[in-house]
């Protein structure tokens, strides 16, 4: 199933669009109406002539000219009419925000197999339902929260969860950390599922990296072979929801998923060259490494003998040497020539490393720090957790944005993403 229908739409039909700013479909208008690109965009709600300066119809057979996408974000009771009104339209291209469907059974159930029927007679994709559709930096924006700005960038993100991924989002949007390329929410996969999803990334030039949350999979073995395929090229890193009974419970509610059973996707995950992350502070801390490292050409040095930890705490260095054993890595020993120069200010090029800085570091050596970083394109990780905390945001901004070095508050998210990304390396050149 091809995706272009939906991102490369030029008319798109807003069923249920309001003028109340607390409502989701004034948001999709909103967004939409900042297309880089010219598209048509058509309000469909009886109660309006006009919604933010679009002229406003009452029915979707109302608008005078052909519609490539409708996208729905109306109630349960009005969903049937106006799906039968889009599919007499000729609209090929469906992508349902709405709730209410498979998740909670009944009449939503019904409604949902309806739409299958109609999808199957006319040809028709169906992107959702119970999602937040989708965000193309190169393009257009089509979710029901308000997005005043993304930075561009090489990450690509499929999830299962729209209103999770869109708190996230937020947070990840204020501080400024890493850019996107696409995001696309796909819900109960009612016909878009993350098999297509998967493909669209893996053809995208602007995606470099993947990020994946899945309550469940379509189908396992074409999953699996996507996954080995991509993971040639672009690092994939997932986070897989309903590996307990609980949560199988919740994700049954939560997206209709039916979960598989958590060893064995953890055991394929490996063999196919995908990396597994537990939570979502780990997911979006290696997408940040990963995005920020392949953004400026840093590479793990071929005859690297492993991680160093540079730090004026005795305990960060003896906890921070464990992580790394933990993680299968002893920290490399460093030679009596590099031994002689630590008087010089964080020498830190020889091998991959974790570096503590501190509080009171000034933006001029953090600066040198990026320079030396920058010169010598090898992985590097601050940790930002000694003296004034005020300036940490400050920065982590400064040596994010500006340097490409990924920082973070914790010992063991820094030694996480270091060795994600170090794991990742020699797997690549082992091919």
């Amino acid at each position: 199933m091809s995706l272009k229908q939906f991102f490369n739409a030029r008319s798109i039909a807003v069923i249920g669009a309001s003028r109340n700013k607390n409502k989701g479909a004034y948001s999709i208008l909103l967004n939409l109406l900042k297309s880089k690109e010219e598209v048509e965009i058509y309000p469909v709600n009886p109660k309006h002539d006009e919604i933010l300066g679009l002229r406003a119809y009452p029915s979707i057979l109302a608008i005078p000219d052909a519609v490539d996408l409708a996208i729905f974000f109306i109630n349960q009771r009005e969903m049937k009419k106006a799906i039968d009104e889009s599919v007499q339209k000729g609209v090929k291209a469906f992508l349902i925000e709405s709730g209410g469907f498979d998740e909670v059974g009944g009449e939503g159930k019904k409604l949902a197999d309806y739409i299958r029927m109609k999808a199957r007679e006319h040809g028709i994709l169906v992107w959702g339902p119970n999602c937040m559709g989708f965000l193309d930096t190169e393009r257009l924006t089509t979710t029901f929260m308000y997005v005043k700005e993304v930075r561009k960038g090489n990450v690509g993100i499929i999830s299962q969860s729209g209103m999770l991924l869109g708190g996230y989002l937020r947070q990840l949007m204020s501080k400024n950390m890493f850019g996107f390329s696409k995001i696309l929410t796909i819900g109960n996969r009612l016909g878009v599922n993350e098999i297509d999803a998967l493909e669209f990334l893996r053809d995208d030039e602007q995606t470099r990296v993947l990020g994946i949350y899945l309550e469940s999979i379509s189908n396992g073995r074409k999953f699996l072979q996507l996954l080995r395929e991509i993971a040639r090229e672009k690092p994939i890193i997932i986070l897989k929801g309903a590996l307990t009974d609980q949560g199988k419970i919740a994700a049954k509610s939560h997206t209709a998923s039916i979960a598989g059973k958590a060893e064995v996707f953890t055991g394929v995950l490996a063999q196919v060259g995908a990396i597994q992350v537990r939570d979502f502070h780990e997911f979006f801390s290696i997408l940040k490494t990963f995005s920020l490292y392949i953004e400026n050409g840093v590479s793990v040095p071929a005859r690297s003998q492993g991680p160093q930890i540079l730090t004026l705490s005795g305990g960060m260095g003896v906890v921070g040497s464990d992580l790394f054993v933990q993680k299968g890595f002893h920290v490399a020993k460093l030679t009596d020539r590099t031994l002689k120069s630590l008087n010089d200010l964080y020498p830190f090029w020889m091998d991959p490393l974790l570096l503590t800085a501190y509080g009171l570091m000034s933006d001029d050596e953090i600066k040198r720090v990026v320079e030396i970083y920058q010169k010598n394109k090898k992985p590097l990780v601050a940790l930002l957790v000694f003296g004034n905390a005020e300036r940490f945001e400050p920065m982590r901004r400064l040596l994010e944005t500006e340097g490409g070095i990924p920082a973070f508050s914790s010992l063991s998210s820094a030694v996480n993403a270091l060795t994600a990304y170090i794991h990742h390396e020699k797997k690549q050149e082992k091919g």
